[in-house]
């Protein structure tokens, strides 16, 4: 065990906060959600103590011991989103026991081209552990759910989530900045100071044409990370400047939204340049489907569209750069190793289709192949109940809202639709790349959709009432 220079200030912080300011504790969990590639405390074993497992688990400890009793509302009653997340869990604790029931009769392979071994699969010391990241989600999502029951407090710790954003999304530029512009080296141990090296994303580059660009990563530990988590920044922004309900100001927000842009453009990422793609379309159909814009943004899709094949096919520079992030990657190492995950986990799942052969047993970069090899179509079919439940949800509550009505109301309309599109940009993004379940973001958008649709519906209906005060009306009056 080695504790960081981090450590050593945050850890105590943490601590005296647990007793004397817990609801800072809040605000610093949701704050460190990007913080994928900082370290507490480093082991040489295992994964660091990252700030998101440190402060959550202090606020999710609180949560226990705080004596004050939650919010009861019909709407929380009626919503199935947190039963169908346990049930999820469930499944995925569950599927822990095939393992053992295999025990070695499956040869499963390591997918990875430049290590390529095969073994049988058992239960180990080492994977017994898998399922704790999905145990964590699971449970800081309900947390977060309980902890925003009105529409302020959410409103609130989306703003905060967006200013968390836009600062790693600055260091971003730093990290650009270090090298041919201040030459200086990059001070990766200020938030990048995680010691694995598949956490050292600060080092990547890419090369086009001959030279070597670097990678922007930030605090993350890859630059695919770091763009997965902007993904669902950005929609968020990027409706409020729409719509013109502005999250922060009309002004800011424009800042912001070219901030983050601009950055995910600096990434060099596919997932990046495919998740820009994919939340403009569904923003699109989304706006389009609720009679907010009509087809006039066609023509300035192809007129975008016509520009970049222009550039592509005269500007030599410009070519290379697409041919080495989308062309060339899908033929080198990179794609091989993704087709092959998906290949062998499928091949798997065949021959153990219920429960799959256990969670994270076996590495595979598409969602779908994902949860069938690791928990069969019993978890398949209990997490897309969940997206589409989520969805459904969210779209009825918009249905509900008129955006050109009062302020409040416009402003949650605003951030529902904004949520929607980063939930399902990041499904399709995951089934593109992958979904990492032992990340913040997917369970943030998530508890954050939940608890919109509970307070939404809580505001339009009857008064939000204790469990005490329940009781107390429900007591016959003779």
């Amino acid at each position: 065990m080695e504790i960081t220079w981090l450590g050593v200030v945050f850890i105590p912080l943490g601590v005296i906060a647990f007793v004397v300011a817990p609801k800072s504790l809040y605000g610093i969990a949701v704050f460190s959600i990007p913080f994928t590639a900082t370290s507490l405390l480093n082991s040489s074993s295992g994964y660091p103590l990252s700030p998101l497992l440190f402060f959550g688990t202090l606020f999710m400890a609180r949560q226990l011991l705080s004596s004050r009793p939650g919010r009861v509302t019909s709407a929380s009653r009626e919503d199935r989103s947190q039963l169908l997340l346990m049930l999820f869990l469930g499944v995925v604790v569950l599927s822990m026991i095939m393992p053992v029931i295999i025990n070695g009769r499956l040869v499963v392979s390591s997918s990875q081209l430049y290590d390529l071994y095969e073994e049988p699969l058992r239960l180990t010391v080492h994977n017994v552990k898998n399922w704790v990241p999905v145990v964590f989600g699971v449970l800081f999502s309900i947390c977060l759910i309980r902890q925003n029951g009105t529409v302020v407090k959410i409103q609130s710790t989306i703003k905060l989530y967006v200013i968390s954003g836009l600062l790693v999304s600055l260091w971003g530029y730093f990290q650009v900045l270090c090298g041919p512009v201040l030459s200086i080296e990059y001070p990766y141990y200020l938030f990048n100071n995680a010691k694995i090296e598949s956490m050292q994303g600060y080092t990547e580059q890419l090369e086009v044409g001959g030279d070597l660009y670097q990678r922007i990563s930030s605090v993350t530990h890859e630059p695919s990370i770091f763009s997965k988590y902007l993904l669902t920044v950005l929609p968020i922004v990027l409706l409020s400047v729409l719509l013109r309900r502005p999250l922060f100001s009309l002004v800011r927000d424009r800042y912001v939204l070219a901030i983050l842009i601009g950055v995910l453009v600096l990434t060099t990422s596919t997932t990046a340049y495919l998740g820009i793609i994919c939340i403009f379309l569904v923003t699109a159909i989304l706006l389009r489907r609720l009679h907010l814009i009509g087809w006039r943004w066609v023509p300035y899709a192809g007129f975008v569209a016509i520009v970049l094949l222009t550039l592509y096919f005269k500007l030599a520079v410009f070519q290379n750069f697409v041919d080495t992030l989308l062309l060339m990657k899908y033929e080198s190492g990179s794609g091989l190793e993704r087709a092959l995950s998906v290949v062998n986990s499928w091949e798997y799942f065949k021959q153990y289709p219920i429960l799959g052969v256990g969670w994270a047993m076996v590495t595979s970069h598409n969602l779908l192949t994902f949860l069938l090899v690791s928990t069969g179509v019993i978890g398949f079919t209990v997490f897309f109940s969940l997206i589409f439940y989520v969805v459904r949800r969210s779209l009825q509550t918009l249905a509900k809202f008129d955006p050109n009505a009062g302020a409040q109301d416009s402003s949650v309309f605003v951030l529902v639709a904004g949520l929607v599109v980063g939930l399902v940009t990041l499904v399709v993004i995951g089934i593109l790349t992958g979904l990492e379940f032992y990340l913040g973001y997917f369970y943030f958008i998530l508890s954050m959709l939940v608890a919109l649709n509970i307070a939404a519906k809580s505001k339009r209906g009857e008064p939000q009432l204790d469990a005490s005060w329940k009781m107390i009306r429900s007591v016959p009056v003779s």
